[in-house]
């Protein structure tokens, strides 16, 4: 299901202004709807629920004393969202702004965007999960790229999610076991719980916020506050996070460090996968990038071009033994690996006794 925080990050809402109503930035958007000054007792007639509404509130300039009566029951029942172009009012009035914070429905701004662009936007991302998939995009290119310029960590951040505030970590998330790996069903429901749990449990937005983004073998969750607070602190409310969602039975979880521009995004990104891979390897449900050791510098260059070529020459050299003697080194040395360096388990799964091993 699409959400507010969702639509809001296509770039056709840069320069948006959110003025009410954070709390609804995980409100379910199903639909698009232009509000003119229709009476309360039409509205059910002309909207249906949860939809995403724009406005230039041209009426109301004739008739402000009753812009009231009639945006209370567009929030009533109808609207996740309200986009108010400034045409006609620079700013909502303060009463608008109270009925937008206790219903939780966010009140946006703008100035210069064309109507039919927004409609056009929020209509192509409710036929598919197009802007996520954006977003993933975005996330994997910076966690791949060698170099990525700071510009292009910004902007990939607020492609992810504009409202994430400047002080942040990352959490990456993969299966710990092969059949959730394999299957992938999982993830997705850890995904979408992580969700779930952030629209509907989480209720201190105006001091802080969180953004999943789903990508093909993990998922990573954004963890951000408005304040700058101990980074202890910081991580503990991201441990708290993971006990909610009750993450520890079949993930692994890696995080970041604690960062404080937005620039930084892709270090984070990088830190939390790297942490995340280290937990893996030592069977640690969760770790801390800045407990890694000799991890931080060893992981990174595994996919050195250099360090990869070397590794597969020298696969090569055992695969084309096991071919000319028909043995089976290579297969023997992954199972030792698996096994975590126990002969008697590398022995038992190669149906082999386990002296042969030792000579």
């Amino acid at each position: 299901m699409i959400t507010v925080q969702d639509i809001m990050a296509d770039p056709v809402f840069e320069g948006f202004r959110i003025v009410a109503g954070r709390k609804g930035l995980y409100n379910k958007v199903m639909g698009t709807g232009i509000f003119d000054w229709e009476e309360p007792g039409d509205m059910a007639r002309t909207f249906s629920r949860r939809e995403f509404v724009i406005t230039t509130l041209s009426e109301a300039k004739y008739r402000p004393d009753d812009l009231e009566r009639r945006f209370k029951a567009l929030l009533e029942k109808h609207a996740s969202v309200v986009c108010v172009k400034t045409l006609f009012f620079k700013s909502v009035p303060e009463e608008i702004i109270r009925l937008a914070n206790e219903k939780n429905i966010p009140i946006f701004l703008f100035e210069d965007t064309y109507i039919d662009d927004i409609i056009f936007a929020v209509r192509n991302a409710l036929q598919g999960d197009v802007i996520r998939d954006v977003a993933a995009e975005k996330v994997e290119e910076l966690l791949w790229s060698e170099e990525p310029s700071r510009e292009e960590s910004a902007k990939a951040m607020n492609r992810v999610n504009p409202f994430l505030y400047e002080h942040y970590l990352c959490m990456y998330v993969t299966p710990r076991y092969h059949k959730d790996r394999r299957t992938g069903t999982l993830l997705v429901e850890q995904c979408e719980k992580a969700r779930e749990y952030f629209q509907t449990q989480c209720s201190n937005f105006e001091n802080s916020f969180s953004a999943t983004i789903k990508l093909r073998d993990s998922f990573i969750i954004v963890f951000s506050m408005k304040a700058e607070v101990d980074e202890d602190l910081l991580l503990k409310s991201a441990e708290n996070i993971v006990s909610a969602l009750d993450m520890r039975k079949k993930l692994y979880i890696g995080f970041s460090n604690v960062h404080h521009k937005h620039n930084e995004f892709s270090f984070a990104l990088k830190e939390s996968m790297y942490a995340n891979i280290s937990a893996s390897v030592d069977r640690e449900v969760t770790l801390r990038y800045r407990d890694l050791g000799t991890d931080s510098l060893l992981i990174p260059i595994c996919n050195h071009n250099w360090i990869r070529s070397v590794y597969e020459s020298e696969i090569d050299k055992l695969n084309e033994y096991d071919s000319k003697h028909n043995t089976k080194l290579f297969e023997t040395l992954m199972t030792y690996a698996e096994s975590e360096g126990r002969i008697s388990l590398t022995a038992t799964k190669m149906v082999q006794h386990g002296k042969y091993y030792k000579t």
